[in-house]
């Protein structure tokens, strides 16, 4: 149940009813989507499965907040007009209702267990005749959700050189496997590869320099086999890497320049009235703060850390996964920052060192999340742990 409200600054009335709740009547909560009250909602519920033993968790049955976007919703909390943060028509005083899902939402995976192992979207190139296209993506080598919030991968260091006797040139760039929650102005490197092209034929093609292989079950075999041509250097990852850039069908001049759209952990489809899943936060300028820093790199905003974006970085729907409405990020898109003292227009020129002619590579450096492990179990599972284990427990579930 979820009775009308005053607007979305006010609290509300929140009831879990069915089976394993009290009956009747069912549980009933005061909540708020004001994080300053005491009865904010993730301060009543909780924010998993194993949130509380005297909120809507009982250990009988089980409701807890999954996807929160908490920025979001304070500003919209606190406008005074019926806009706030990009979304026109929603104030203080809009009404919350409840909606449930007309489809159903799988979480899970090919595996017959059922978990998954986490990946980012697909980097892509500049746009070349106004068309970026994918170059490789990277898979996490370990499975389980909690991959998705380990580890990042940022791009940097990137080299166009010009044509030598008239041949295109391949570019290159480094690659970094940084810790999930760093800062840019102090970030912890995991795994840096220098210097990696799209160039099949150099020692330093990033699919020799990473490590492709991966061990799958072949049902035709019965056995485990290995997958792919080179062995993993990566402690961490994997590289996949795009048919057009395997085949030496693409230019050489295509470069890593941003990432195919981040995917919405929850599909907007499956309820019955229509829904926009907010929007996913891209930095588009180098600063840290509200100051310009060449520290900082763009793409997706963790933001020390941007906490509506903790939303994309969790498992997906197995199954008509949706592309977030942000779409596509592409540094050719925006302009170097104006207080850099460097190149201040579009980021889609030709790299100059100096930064004077066009865009210095320390521009042009960008960050990807990864999205999508799993663990096999459903979200709402809840292990029983000390006094609530019982016989039928199996590892506490």
């Amino acid at each position: 149940a979820f009775p009308p409200t005053n607007g979305i600054a006010s609290s509300f009335s929140l009831t879990f009813s069915g089976s394993g709740f009290p009956n009747p009547g069912g549980k009933q909560h005061s909540a708020s989507l004001n994080p300053t009250n005491i009865d904010y909602i993730t301060k009543v519920i909780g924010g998993s499965s194993n949130n509380s033993k005297t909120a809507a968790n009982t250990y009988i049955a089980n409701g807890h907040v999954s996807t929160n976007f908490q920025t979001l919703s304070t500003a919209v909390a606190a406008a005074t007009v019926a806009s706030a943060s990009g979304y026109p028509n929603i104030g203080s005083t809009t009404d919350l209702i409840l909606l449930t899902q007309s489809t159903a939402m799988s979480y899970t995976s090919s595996y017959l267990e059922g978990y998954d192992h986490t990946k980012t979207p697909y980097i892509i190139s500049g746009y070349q005749n106004g068309i970026a296209k994918e170059l490789f993506k990277f898979h996490c080598l370990n499975d389980g959700a909690a991959c998705n919030t380990q580890y990042k991968i940022s791009i940097a260091g990137l080299k166009e050189p010009s044509d030598i006797d008239g041949e295109e040139q391949y570019s290159t760039f480094n690659v970094l496997v940084r810790k999930f929650g760093d800062k840019d102005s102090r970030p912890v490197i995991l795994e840096q590869f220098n210097n990696c092209t799209l160039d099949p034929d150099s020692v330093n093609y990033i699919a020799r320099v990473i490590g492709d292989r991966r061990a799958v079950y072949s049902t035709l075999f019965s056995k485990v086999i290995t997958e792919g041509d080179y062995p993993n250097q990566s402690t961490f990852v994997r590289v996949e890497v795009a048919e057009g850039v395997d085949s030496k069908s693409y230019s050489p001049k295509l470069s890593p320049k941003g990432f195919r759209a981040v995917k919405n952990p929850v599909n907007a489809l499956a309820f019955g009235s229509t829904v926009l899943f907010p929007s996913a936060s891209y930095k588009s300028t180098q600063t840290i703060g509200t100051a310009y820093n060449s520290k900082a790199f763009l793409g997706f905003n963790f933001g020390d850390i941007e906490v509506d974006n903790l939303n994309f970085c969790k498992p997906l729907p197995y199954t008509n996964t949706e592309n977030n409405v942000s779409g596509d990020f592409n540094v050719e898109d925006y302009n170097g920052n104006a207080n850099s003292g460097l190149y201040t227009l579009s980021l889609s020129g030709s790299i100059d060192n100096a930064g004077v002619t066009g865009p210095a590579s320390s521009q042009l450096k960008f960050s990807v999340p990864f999205q999508g492990g799993y663990d096999g179990y459903k979200t709402s599972q809840i292990f029983q742990t000390g006094e609530y284990m019982t016989a039928a427990n199996m590892q506490g579930m």
